[in-house]
């Protein structure tokens, strides 16, 4: 009986061993695994608490989009279930209903969008607007749950249209304006609605449309945008704000529909904030938000007050709980690129004060907790991101979490909690609920989603944060990224990336195709992501300091970190490779100037001729800053650092990316590197992204990009034959299909 039993035991721990997950039974991501990671969307909570509603996104290859469905989690974390099967629809604006007991949601499912009803029981959604055959725009719920408001387009006009929260009685049309309801919000007692219309509806603009008329005259003077209010029960509108002298909103200079929340209220409906951006012609499209300042309405007498006067970013105004302060964050003093600061004053009388003046970190307020005076803030540390809380009395700054990932956090007024988003380098974004007093424990954290358990079976990167000497002594951080189980007594092919911004860093998070850190681990290199002179999250000094030299501390920060590398016996000098997209691009373009040492460049959206690119870029205001002044006041400084003038020293191979319609980093400098190399017989290879801005959104278009980038390392560090064939793209999704996993 014994040695049965031993047999028994000896089988068992088999049988156990072999259903453990080991590295051995993982294997290395593909580029088809990057692009089909699922994607979670925040998850909003019920007003009782006790559950929460996500969506999670997954990629149709067919059709090259992604598409939502429903998910339902209870806030304990113990129950989650899917609500919607849509494998090639959208749901999205998910909110619960006032009783907790039912979901609304937008959705194409027919079509158009429209609204639609779903009991969190079960059962089939029900169309709530099916009466709008063109479907809708925005919807949100009355403060009160008694009301949901809409906004439908008539005859190119948005109107607005309600319908009764329980259910009962029809829609019934709320304005009927002369012109287009564009921003709108609810009021905080219901009775109202505030909204922005252009003063006038364009009609001869439409008119030379339908007549084919299609020119662009570039910066053409817009129509002015006011805010207006509509009452609920009687129909009424009045206008809020008028006049050119006050006013000059206008809806085609506020191209974004973040940029175009004009207004926030307070919490006794009694203080609106706006944001007014004047009409100024030629400045670049990324710049135009640049010059709005922030003005405060007495919604009881309609005075109006205007609190800023710069030519600099500023958020909208924030008020607290109780409605007896207001806030703002703004680049330190109105000085670009400087530390972000949060202003505050009581919203009647006093002045404005700096807080956490003395410090030298950059962060954004997330939320005023109950008590009025405690802020909490996320805050870049180097390669982490951690949060932290101040008073608006003490002023001091206090820790509240020491993690090694990435954290963002929401907060949920009616309900005091926080949602949480964490990434790390070996975890993608999920999401979490906390009271606000656990938020520095994160065991006491109740984990709201699974968005993408596969990851447990691929071989994931260890991630190392470095530190090295650069050029000067200044200390630079970075990441090293290596494959499991490194052998240290091998010397590894090396591949530079360089983040864009320059104002950004790389950071401990879950990377995705931009950089697919993953799939260049897997096939036996290291990847080395400084945060070079110019970056965040070091300190203001640190970030200025490239301005008016852009390229020299920054590019031998770089350099130092690869030589840091080399010494350690990690990196093969031989076998280096760079790669960057953006300000990465720019650096890659440096690097091909200035040094001969790598052995492959990859340059994505990269600058070439500053002279040139400042009358092309939509975002001239960082030209000035980085370059000084603008190029007809200093031409030889704008000619300095472009890698134009010293193209003649090149002599990497190198492979150019960019997108057809970019804005940011305009087509012709890709053009200006591509032809120079080629005049000049440099390997080089130029991929145009067709109707494509400053970001690649096509999957197909994300897929070109990091096999014909990876192979053109591969190609001129590894000695593969040729970079790129359509055949071998063809065979990736061949392979996919015969899975079963690519439609």
């Amino acid at each position: 009986m014994r040695k049965k039993s031993l047999i028994y035991v000896i089988i068992l721990m088999i049988c156990v061993l072999f259903a453990l997950p080991t590295s051995a039974q993982k294997r290395p991501m593909t580029f088809m695994d990057i692009l089909k990671r699922p994607q979670v969307s925040m998850p909003e909570l019920s007003p009782d608490g006790k559950w929460a509603v996500y969506s999670i996104s997954r990629l149709d290859w067919e059709k090259s989009e992604r598409f939502n469905d429903i998910y339902l989690v209870s806030t304990d974390g113990k129950t989650t279930r899917q609500i919607t099967y849509t494998p090639d629809k959208n749901e999205a604006e998910l909110k619960f209903t006032p009783c907790s007991k039912g979901i609304t949601f937008t959705s194409d499912r027919e079509g158009k969008k429209h609204l639609y009803f779903i009991w969190i029981d079960g059962g089939e959604a029900r169309n709530v607007t099916s009466k709008h055959e063109g479907g809708i725009g925005k919807y949100a719920w009355s403060e009160d749950g008694k009301w949901i408001a809409y906004t439908v387009k008539e005859k190119d006009l948005n109107q607005l249209w309600i319908i009764p929260g329980d259910g009962s009685g029809e829609a019934k049309q709320l304005t009927k304006h002369e012109s287009t309801v564009d921003i709108w919000v609810w009021g905080v007692k219901s009775d109202r609605i505030y909204f922005t219309a252009p003063d006038w509806d364009d009609e001869i603009d439409r008119k030379r449309k339908e007549k084919k008329f299609d020119v662009d005259i570039k910066n053409e003077i817009g129509v002015p945008n006011h805010i207006w209010e509509v009452d609920i029960k009687t129909g009424v509108e009045r206008a809020l704000t008028s006049g050119r002298t006050f006013s000059e909103l206008s809806r085609y200079i506020l191209p974004w529909p973040k940029i175009c929340r004009n207004f926030t209220l307070s919490k006794d409906g009694r203080w609106m904030g706006i944001t007014r951006y004047p009409y100024k012609r030629y400045l670049g499209f990324f710049d135009k938000y640049f010059y709005g300042d922030l003005y405060l309405i007495d919604l009881r007498t309609g005075n109006t007050e205007r609190l800023t006067d710069n030519e600099i970013f500023e958020s909208s105004l924030m008020f607290t709980h109780n409605s007896k302060y207001m806030g703002y964050t703004m680049q330190d003093d109105g000085i670009y690129r400087h530390n972000t600061k949060l202003y505050v004053k009581p919203v009647q009388g006093g002045e404005w004060r700096k807080l956490l003046a003395n410090e030298d970190i950059n962060y954004n307020p997330a939320f005023f907790a109950q008590d009025n005076k405690t802020y909490y803030m996320v805050v870049g540390e180097g390669v982490r991101q951690n949060v932290f809380k101040s008073s608006i009395e003490s002023d001091r700054l206090e820790r509240i979490t020491d993690l090694e990932g990435v954290i963002q956090i929401n907060y949920n007024e009616k309900n005091d909690k926080v949602i949480i988003s964490y990434t790390d380098p070996k975890t993608p974004v999920d999401y979490y609920i906390a009271d606000v007093e656990d938020l520095p424990d994160k065991n006491r954290w109740v984990r709201l989603t699974h968005s993408d358990p596969e990851v447990k079976n691929f071989l994931l990167p260890d991630c190392e944060t470095i530190r090295w000497k650069s050029k000067d002594g200044t200390m630079i951080e970075g990441l090293l990224w290596t494959p499991p189980g490194l052998d240290p007594d091998r010397r590894y092919p090396l591949i530079v990336q360089v983040h864009g911004g320059p104002a950004s860093a790389s950071m401990r998070r879950f990377f995705s195709w931009v950089n697919y850190v993953q799939v260049y681990t897997g096939n036996g290199y290291v990847v080395f992501q400084p945060n070079y002179r110019g970056s965040t999250n070091y300190g203001q000094h640190f970030r200025i300091q490239i301005a008016g030299n852009y390229f020299q501390k920054g590019f031998e920060d770089i350099m130092t970190g690869v030589d840091y590398l080399i010494r350690r016996g990690i990196a093969h000098p031989d076998s280096l490779g760079l790669m960057g997209w953006s300000a990465g691009g720019h650096f890659s373009n440096w690097a091909l100037v200035k040094t001969d040492r790598f052995k492959a460049i990859s340059s994505g959206a990269g600058g070439m001729n500053w002279v040139s690119m400042y009358a092309q870029t939509d975002t001239k205001a960082a030209r000035e800053f980085y370059y000084v002044d603008t190029p007809y006041n200093n031409y030889e400084g704008y000619w300095n650092v472009s890698p134009l003038k010293y193209i003649k020293n090149a002599k990497t191979p190198t492979l150019i990316h960019c997108g057809e319609k970019d804005q940011r980093v305009p087509r012709p400098q890709s053009e200006e590197l591509y032809v120079a190399l080629q005049k000049l017989g440099v390997p080089s290879e130029f991929i145009v992204y067709p109707n494509t801005l400053h970001n690649l959104k096509e999957a197909r278009h994300q897929l070109v990009k990091m096999i014909s980038e990876f192979n053109w390392f591969e190609k001129w560090i590894r000695g593969r034959e040729g970079w790129f064939d359509w055949e071998e793209m063809l065979d990736t999704l061949k392979e996919e299909k015969n899975k079963g996993e690519v439609k």
